[in-house]
């Protein structure tokens, strides 16, 4: 904080004169995928909403821990400000440049308090800041911002910055952490990050003007809270001497938003279905809004262009219908539109105009079984069924990282998901009459600490309007492998295990399906699955349930396991540790029926805990040790 000292010669003031009254700045990095951010967030805003005179807010969406589409819509400039800053997580603050707090948490914004704000408020400035009348040219702009010393100084490294900042709101979470609400992000910083220099010294009541200029981004809303905020900051020690903003930007003259698309029926169940989709358009303008042209398209076909005649005045909205888009190939489709030509002049605004929605057709002939899939070749009858999340259980091509070191399987990313969010894939429509049947399916997943991940095997009688749950695991019952706080892949075939249930109740003409359901915590991984006229067979089918047992444990030597065998197989015993690494595979033993035991020489293991994989052709299970 600045004490009014003489400072190697950088700072200089005149005695008798006073300083003028500083707006603290508040620099927040946060992100649209970030957990303790949306924890943290609203009581920080409630905080600087309290202080309007005392502090203004500039928040940066960042990509910790993963890259969210506020972020991506102006990357290099939030990465010049992490990089100034040296940002090492999210929630992170900077109050007029200072770090707040100590310890590994320093800068952690609840460390923002009341206390802080008002001593933040009361630190010495020189200078005041003030904002001229901005002009505009359709998305370009020009404003002056003149600085002036009220006291004579002198800073050798000191600069203007100039940033434009949004107040977003979404009716749906952009990201994965469930915030909707997003106040005063930086959306450009002009001419660049990195500001423009001040002149070295001021006399008191000296002035510097500067004429900013530059093109407000389409990825904008004039229909957004907008405004200019400038600040002076000392690049020497970070030290920000000045913050002002502006009034907020008007609204456009001639200015349309296709708020939403939307389809009643997203989902059908026939060979061929017309999906009419329903396009919500808002004047955004100032004047009244009589026509406009509705682009739209399915898939990356061509757009189609309805012209719409009406009378909207500003900031009115209303529903427009477009003609019925037929679709005749099983799986997920989407449809565009893009709204254009208010009162048959250019858009001043074209942020907000294109919108798109999902919808899906599933198959509506019977397939007879089996019925299988290792996602290696494409299959368009099994249809990634977008839930809660916006996103099905969809497929990923990950080199060697399948069953069986394949290349596919299917994924769900809990790991940044929001809690709650579901996904699904469904299957293929088959013939379902009665005899016992199965299903299979292999299973890679680790929890992040303790999160209850789940995942179902569940059917529909009525084209997925409702779910009935046939089978379901979830957290520890569900995990594969040790828990991991790294985004989950799996990494060796060890990591993978073959569930297989009994199907035989789900009635002729249901539709069978996988649905997961997110906890925020880690990513889910199926391949090979089959659905089949048989029994169930499982590691249950050879190894009767509850009855494997490992001593000692902890243990020096030789792990001992006893098990009883309900049939004859081969089995192999392989230890993993903590990080799901292979440390250990003894050769496959052949198995006879009844009691058995085994011994896994672990010696030559380091001391921590160990997951035993019990492995045979029907399925795997594991039981956790620690080695001494």
């Amino acid at each position: 904080m600045k004490k009014g000292l003489l400072l190697l010669g950088t700072f200089v003031t005149l005695a008798g004169v006073s300083n003028a009254q500083k707006l603290a700045l508040y620099e927040e990095f946060s992100g649209e995928n970030c957990g303790p951010c949306a924890a943290a967030n609203p009581a920080l805003m409630t905080l600087l909403d309290a202080n309007p005179s005392k502090v203004l807010l500039l928040k940066y969406q960042s990509p910790i821990p993963s890259a969210g589409p506020i972020y991506g819509q102006n990357t290099a400039d939030v990465q010049n400000r992490m990089t100034y800053y040296n940002v090492p997580f999210a929630p992170y603050g900077r109050s007029n440049g200072a770090v707040l707090g100590t310890g590994q948490n320093a800068g952690h914004v609840s460390f923002c308090t009341q206390a802080s704000i008002d001593a933040a408020a009361l630190e010495v400035t020189p200078f005041t800041l003030t904002f001229g009348t901005p002009t505009y040219t359709g998305n370009d702009f020009s404003v002056q911002v003149t600085v002036t010393a009220t006291t004579a100084a002198a800073y050798a490294n000191a600069k203007l910055r100039f940033a434009l900042t949004e107040d977003l709101e979404f009716a749906t979470p952009p990201g994965t952490n469930g915030e909707t609400s997003f106040h005063h992000v930086m959306r450009k910083m002009y001419p660049t990050p990195d500001g423009q220099a001040i002149q070295a010294s001021f006399t008191a009541n000296q002035t510097q003007v500067f004429t900013i200029t530059g093109t407000i981004p389409a990825y904008t809303s004039s229909e957004n809270p907008r405004m200019f905020v400038a600040w002076i900051q000392n690049d020497a020690d970070k030290v920000v001497l000045q913050a002002k903003k502006s009034v907020n930007l008007p609204p456009a003259v001639n200015a349309i938003a296709s708020n939403s698309i939307s389809v009643t029926d997203k989902v059908k169940c026939a060979a061929t279905y017309s999906f009419a989709p329903v396009v919500n358009i808002k004047n955004t303008g100032s004047a009244a809004l009589t026509s406009a042209q509705i682009h739209y398209k399915l898939d990356n076909g061509a757009y189609t262009v309805h012209n719409w005649t009406g009378n909207l005045a500003a900031g009115a909205s209303t529903n427009v219908t477009l003609p019925g888009i037929p679709v005749n190939t099983p799986g997920a489709h989407v449809i565009t539109d893009s709204v254009a030509m208010p009162n048959n002049v250019a858009d001043a605004g074209t942020s907000n105009n294109v919108n798109s929605t999902a919808v899906y057709l599933l198959n509506e002939s019977t397939e007879v079984l089996p019925q299988s899939n290792d996602f290696e070749t494409a299959a368009p009858m099994w249809v990634e069924l977008a839930g809660t999340s916006g996103v099905g259980i969809f497929k990923v091509n990950i080199a060697g990282k399948g069953y069986n070191t394949s290349d596919n399987m299917v994924a769900f990313p809990c790991y940044s998901i929001a809690p709650g969010g579901t996904g699904f894939i469904t299957l293929p429509k088959s013939d379902m009459a009665a005899a016992q049947k199965a299903l299979d399916f292999y299973v890679a997943y680790a929890q992040y600490q303790n999160e209850n991940d789940k995942l179902e095997v569940v059917y529909s009688t009525d084209c997925g309007v409702t779910w009935t749950s046939l089978w379901n695991k979830s957290g520890s019952a569900l995990s594969t492998t040790a828990a991991t706080t790294s985004s989950f892949v799996p990494s060796s075939n060890s990591q993978w295990r073959k569930e297989s249930i009994d199907v035989s109740s789900v009635p002729q003409g249901a539709r069978l399906a996988f649905r997961a359901t997110s906890a925020y915590g880690n990513n889910m991984f199926l391949d090979n699955i089959q659905l089949r006229v048989g029994t169930p067979t499982a590691i249950n089918d050879v190894i009767a349930a509850g009855s494997i047992s490992t001593y000692p444990n902890p243990v020096r030597n030789d792990l001992n396991i006893e098990m009883n065998m309900t049939k004859a197989t081969s089995v192999t015993f392989s230890v993993v540790n903590a990080l799901g690494q292979e440390v250990l595979k003894n050769a496959a033993q052949n198995f006879g029926t009844g009691k058995q035991t085994a011994t896994v020489d672990v010696s030559s293991l380091a001391a921590g805990m160990y997951y035993l994989n019990i492995v045979t052709a029907e399925g795997t299970t594991q039981q956790k040790f620690s080695k001494q």
